[in-house]
């Protein structure tokens, strides 16, 4: 079962280092062609190469008309035959551990811990800061699709998300323009 998991785990880690890769060489192409990348390597996230293989043995194919073992093995197919190799169940035997706890993993969760909450508390204070300038805003009068307002703060456009009143709040025009 672990070996499963540590093979699902390198295998997808390889397959979105492709997707980020083939993104960079991409980005001149459209924002659907990145999407589908990314939604590419997602469902490999979710769905391992092992029930693909599954899936595909049960598939009747056409008989080939080489023989697979005539052609002779070069050194990139006999590396992808290792690569392609799952991880053994066995693992070597080693002597029992007398702390049960690991540092190193609490550490590695504290850290991850405190990032997710200083990156929540400052999507928190950006929303707020939008709420505080829709409150202190003035319609526009400008016709479109979500109510336009006019901010007095020097925020950038934004967008308040309220699902039952969606509005974009503007900073307001300078006297130039």
């Amino acid at each position: 079962m672990i070996s499963q998991i540590t093979n699902h785990l390198w295998q997808s880690t390889w397959f979105a280092v492709a997707a980020g890769l083939l993104t960079l060489a991409f980005r001149k192409n459209r924002a659907r062609v990145r999407y589908w990348l990314w939604f590419s390597a997602s469902i490999k996230f979710l769905v391992p190469f092992s029930l693909l293989f599954v899936l595909g043995s049960r598939v009747d194919w056409a008989p080939v008309t080489k023989s697979v073992s005539s052609i002779p093995a070069s050194s990139v197919s006999l590396a992808m035959v290792q690569v392609s190799q799952p991880f053994s169940d066995r693992f070597p035997q080693s002597p029992p551990v007398r702390s049960t706890r690991s540092w190193a993993t609490v550490a590695i969760f504290g850290v991850w811990a405190i990032g997710f909450a200083g990156i929540v508390w400052i999507r928190i204070r950006g929303w707020r800061r939008i709420r505080t300038a829709l409150r202190s805003s003035i319609p526009s009068g400008i016709p479109a699709v979500v109510e336009v307002r006019v901010s007095p703060g020097l925020l950038e456009p934004g967008v308040s998300p309220e699902c039952d009143d969606p509005s974009c709040s503007c900073p307001p025009a300078s006297p130039n323009s």
